[in-house]
């Protein structure tokens, strides 16, 4: 009786320490959600909604065994969930200055994510839930040598929500208003 009693709970706790082992996976290391101001990420089809009717919310994953990811859900202004994808990390570049150089004051750092050969870079600038899509020149060259920057389609969601003209002269299309 005894015997049977200790290989039950041998049998708990092996359990135990396993689901809390694999958990990991389960639950995500940090959210985060994407700045209004910000583009959207290259892998994100933002399904004809002006942008600023979009949520993004970032959940970064740090699995036990495999890839760290990023799952990404995009909602509307209704709760609905428009995509969710789940983007492998490529790296994860700690405090440094868009020359490569540590930045000793905390941020911004920057992570750098790839999924069917696109690649995107996210950016925190501060310690807070918020991040941007890296628009920096100098930090593509020195994270994503060779990777296409995705174009900065940021000024959609300050215009009014009116993508520019192919007509836009040389000042912008701040010029349209």
């Amino acid at each position: 009786m005894l015997s049977r009693c200790r290989d039950i709970w041998l049998c708990a706790l092996v359990t135990l320490v396993l689901g809390a082992m694999s958990s990991c996976g389960w639950f995500p290391e940090s959210s985060f959600y994407l700045s209004p101001q910000s583009r959207l990420p290259c892998w994100i089809d933002g399904h004809g909604i002006p942008t600023n009717e979009l949520t993004v919310q970032i959940n970064l994953y740090v699995p036990l065994w495999g890839t760290d990811y990023a799952r990404i859900t995009v909602n509307d202004n209704h709760g609905n969930v428009l995509q969710r994808i789940d983007v492998p990390d490529i790296s994860t570049v700690g405090v440094q200055n868009a020359d490569g150089t540590p930045n000793r004051e905390g941020y911004p750092s920057y992570s750098v994510y790839g999924l069917k050969g696109a690649v995107d870079i996210f950016e925190q600038r501060e310690a807070r839930n918020t991040l941007y899509m890296c628009d920096n020149a100098a930090v593509w060259a020195k994270l994503a040598p060779g990777a296409d920057m995705p174009p900065n389609n940021r000024i959609e969601r300050r215009v009014n929500d009116k993508v520019p003209s192919s007509n836009a002269s040389a000042r912008g299309a701040h010029a349209e208003r």
